[in-house]
């Protein structure tokens, strides 16, 4: 998707990239869902500047899902957190590439940066002294 994201006019861009967005909203199937996040990001590394539509509908949708993503990482968790590392991807994308679209969203963006810098989705920092993990899955620190 990235490499075909540069040669496509500005008005092809808007229409693919509104057509992974909506489908990341729609989609119920974790694969296609995961499918369209990965290629919508692609194209924001390709394209940023021809998806301001489809940015400014794809952040709220984002912000929105990312807690719940947090929240319920347990119950798929390799699904969740590859999830949420493309969610922070296209974050990253955004912000660098897409400023005035990120603007009036930057307050969210930063509450659901902090909100993930305490996740850590390995369980890393709870490791015995012996360096071996707790077992646990996705732990919450410096609350």
């Amino acid at each position: 998707m990235g490499s075909v994201s540069l040669i496509l006019s500005p008005q092809q861009a808007v229409s693919v990239g509104g057509e992974l967005v909506n489908n990341m909203i729609a989609n119920k199937d974790k694969k296609e869902l995961l499918y369209y996040t990965i290629g919508f990001n692609s194209m924001l590394k390709g394209a940023a500047s021809k998806l301001g539509q489809s940015v400014k509908k794809v952040l709220p949708f984002i912000l929105e899902d990312t807690p719940k993503r947090v929240e319920n990482a347990a119950d798929d968790f390799d699904f969740n957190t590859e999830l949420l590392d493309y969610y922070l991807l296209i974050l990253d994308n955004i912000i660098k590439n897409c400023p005035q679209e990120a603007g009036s969203y930057l307050r969210n963006i930063i509450d659901r940066l902090e909100e993930l810098l305490s996740f850590d989705p390995n369980g890393t920092l709870a490791e015995d002294d012996f360096g071996a993990p707790d077992g646990s899955q996705g732990k919450f620190y410096f609350q």
